[in-house]
């Protein structure tokens, strides 16, 4: 493509280089904020002057964090107005983040950052997310919604949230020991040591949680060590380097409950035990930041990603028994050997099963320019960038049926092992996925007065080539096995702000959302010749109006109308497989706000009330999709549905409220929060009565309590306490792969020791 050796050209002309931390504004500039209208390097998403701004946006702080003590990641984002997470782990490392009633599987449209760089298994192949941060190391969590999403890709249609870690110290030795014990098994030791000085410095943090998971027979064990340096060379050039590996070792069972096992016992997992999931996540970010001078800055990044995840599973849906199971108390190879026993604790003990090994490979290239300049008689900011992004997907299936399959290092030992070779396992599948993705982008802020207009537009040009080297046990030979599919979009956006005053700012914006072809495994037939399928891109028209204001004492206010017109939406109509399903339209307010009774009383303690709410009140398909079986004879009624009908996991309502109690030196502070979600339909048929398998059927509303409580003697200790659904209500999050609980009651104390 012309347009790409172009863009390249002129960024290498430029110098290929990069950024770190949020560049602070200077005095001069904060004398003349018409300077910096959007200063925002590689790491953050959100600029200073928040006033500029043109959508909704979501900054939690340090501070923020701290005092909300949340378990996880999940806790601490249900707490932001629009934001739907579906817990299925403890520690939701694996998360489900919908926003503005998008399908929150996987968070496969929500754009996941970690310091600018997107953290998915793949960003373009297999956009899901098993991984996320150690809350802990975050110095911020950034949610961005509105037209500033120009900026970055390819997600372009819910929302970006970007965690920022926490920076290198700058002026001597800092470090900071957690230690959290609780129920359920729980532990969590975490430690952070850094030195620096105006030249630079270096930092090292370790994390290692364990304890028990949602269901029975489920232990979770996640560590990560992580190294970040920064080389102040001089006062026009910074380097920042960040090395992490992240392992996770847990017993998960992906498979949930038919309705009858989940009034049994809504949280058994009887091969809990066998089942498992396993992940190493390297990762290399390099960012250089070039101050040209003070109008001019060159910020480059580069990221390389390896992670290696596989999933052991003995059940294939809910319900049912384990398909893989010897005939015979001899382990050898025995032709046909094969049998399926009732799904117990000591049957999953000489049972095999499935194991899902995949692994992905990619790396990115960004540099970007931002500069000041006059045009029009306004002054403007202007940002500028090209991203090169290329990513190697391999995943692989293999299948036996006696219980040295357990182990993944034997199952690899049938690879290429054909299921007609009447084995006792074979090598399933092995489909190869290579990406490559050029992105240019091109964003200017005008200034003029109290208005900022901010034109922005973005180009996705992508290439993807899958090849199925083995299906359904055996090598294809159809033509269809290998394929490529090429994408060129261009994505426009506006957004606009008018500051009433200081205090106070209405914004408005439109933009063009984008998602990449969703990654499609499912076959037409049960032999290896059969055709595939494979999705289009969705696209959006995303619209907001916004408002908000600190103007009134003691108050904080900020109110959200957005508008998603979707053009091929992908649903998933059966499990595995995924279909465009057309139009549909997502509408809905969302408010957030806090009262400070300091400032309104004038005490020197602080009570407050803080909240969010989100009403979707229009989240619907606008066309008819029938969905038919393998055979195309068939119409699968619950997998088809009309126009009108809602969108699969899409609450209507949606609630978070805090009240909180801080002392004037911050000594003490406590905070009991509650956060509800309507019920919702789990497929686009809108089916209210519960299959037997239970992936049908409604998700009933449910509230959940939670409880915080700090207590700091000293300036550097703090003493803390937790609690998680503090009421042990029993509550459904998932229908996906059959009936899933969340999380029951759990309580946790810790120590914080900051020096």
């Amino acid at each position: 493509m012309q347009l790409s050796s172009i863009s390249l050209a002129l960024i290498t002309a430029l110098s290929i280089q990069l950024p770190t931390q949020a560049e602070t504004i200077t005095t001069e500039q904060e004398n003349n904020k018409e300077q910096a209208i959007e200063r925002i390097t590689i790491n953050h998403i959100i600029s200073p002057n928040h006033n500029n701004i043109a959508g909704a946006i979501v900054a939690l702080n340090k501070e923020e964090i701290e005092r909300q003590r949340p378990f996880s990641i999940k806790e601490a984002l249900e707490n932001i107005a629009g934001i739907n997470v579906v817990g299925e782990d403890v520690f939701s490392t694996h998360l489900n983040i919908g926003m503005r009633g998008l399908n929150p599987r996987r968070s496969a449209r929500t754009l996941l950052m970690e310091d600018g760089m997107p953290l998915y298994l793949a960003p373009y192949g297999d956009p899901s997310a098993h991984y996320s941060p150690p809350i802990e190391n975050l110095e911020y969590i950034e949610v961005v919604k509105g037209s500033g999403q120009v900026l970055y890709g390819p997600q372009t249609i819910g929302g970006m949230i970007n965690f920022v870690t926490t920076p290198v110290p700058t002026s001597g030795v800092t470090g900071n020991v957690n230690i959290e014990l609780g129920t359920n098994g729980f532990q969590n030791i975490y430690a952070r040591a850094g030195v620096g000085s105006e030249k630079g410095g270096i930092l090292i943090s370790a994390t290692d949680k364990s304890g028990d998971g949602i269901r029975e027979n489920h232990q979770l064990d996640i560590s990560e060590l992580s190294f970040k340096g920064q080389w102040n060379i001089n006062n026009s050039h910074t380097i920042t380097a960040k090395y992490a590996q992240f392992k996770e070792d847990s017993n998960i069972s992906e498979t949930g409950l038919s309705e009858a096992e989940y009034a049994t016992n809504p949280f058994q997992a009887p091969t809990g035990k066998v089942d498992g999931f396993i992940q190493q996540r390297d990762t290399l970010h390099l960012i250089h930041d070039y101050k040209i001078n003070n109008d001019v800055v060159l910020s480059s990044q580069f990221y390389h990603v390896d992670n290696d995840r596989a999933s052991f599973r003995q059940i294939n849906g809910p319900g049912e028994a384990i398909e893989y199971c010897p005939t015979v108390d001899d382990l050898s190879d025995v032709p046909g050997a094969r049998r399926a026993l009732p799904a117990t604790e000591d049957n999953s003990q000489i049972c095999g099963g499935r194991w899902r090994p995949r692994y992905y490979n990619y790396w990115g290239i960004e540099p970007r320019l931002t500069f000041n300049h006059q045009w029009l008689g306004s002054d403007s900011e202007a940002i500028i960038g090209v991203r090169y992004h290329r990513e190697d997907i391999q995943r692989h299936q293999f299948r036996g049926y006696d219980s040295r399959f357990q182990s993944l290092d034997f199952a690899k030992t049938y690879t290429d092992f054909d299921q007609d070779d009447n084995r006792a396992g074979w090598h399933q599948e092995h489909i190869q996925i290579d990406v490559t993705a050029r992105s240019y982008y091109i964003k200017n802020a005008f200034k003029a007065g109290a208005w900022t207009i901010t034109p922005g537009l973005r180009l996705e040009d992508i290439t993807a080539t899958t090849d199925y080297i083995r299906t359904e046990g055996a090598a294809p030979t159809n033509p269809e096995k290998r394929y490529t599919q090429s994408h060129s979009e261009l994505l426009p956006g506006i957004g606009a702000t008018y500051e009433i005053n200081n205090n106070s700012t209405v914004f408005a914006g439109v933009h063009q959302g984008f998602s990449p072809a969703r990654p499609n495994r499912d076959i037409e037939d049960e032999n290896p010749d059969a055709s595939y399928l494979a999705t289009k891109p969705e696209q959006s028209t995303n619209y907001e109006f916004g408002f908000r204001s600190t103007e009134i004492t003691a108050i904080s206010l900020d109110t959200t109308l957005f508008l998603t017109d979707f053009d091929e939406i992908v649903v998933q109509a059966t499990s595995g497989r995924y279909v465009n399903a057309g139009e549909s339209r997502q509408a809905g307010l969302e408010v957030a706000g806090q009262l400070n009774f300091a400032d309104l009383y004038k005490t020197l303690y602080n009570v407050y009330l803080q909240g969010n709410y989100t009403n979707l009140f229009l989240a619907e398909f606008n066309s008819l999709k029938e969905i038919r079986d393998d055979s195309s004879e068939n119409i699968i009624k619950s997998a088809s549905f009309e126009a009108g009908n809602r969108l699969p996991y899409a609450p209507k309502h949606m609630a978070s409220l805090a009240l909180g109690f801080e002392t004037a030196q911050g000594t003490v502070d406590a905070r009991i929060g509650l956060n509800y979600v309507s019920e919702q339909f789990v497929d686009g048929a809108n089916t209210t009565i519960p299959s037997e398998s239970g992936e049908e059927g409604i998700i009933p509303s449910h509230t959940i309590f939670s409880l915080t409580v700090n207590y700091r003697p000293t300036e550097q200790l703090t003493l803390y306490i937790n609690g998680q659904n503090i009421t042990d209500e029993l509550y459904l999050v998932s229908r996906v792969d059959g009936m899933v609980a969340g999380r029951e009651q759990q309580f946790s104390a810790g120590v914080n020791y900051q020096f």
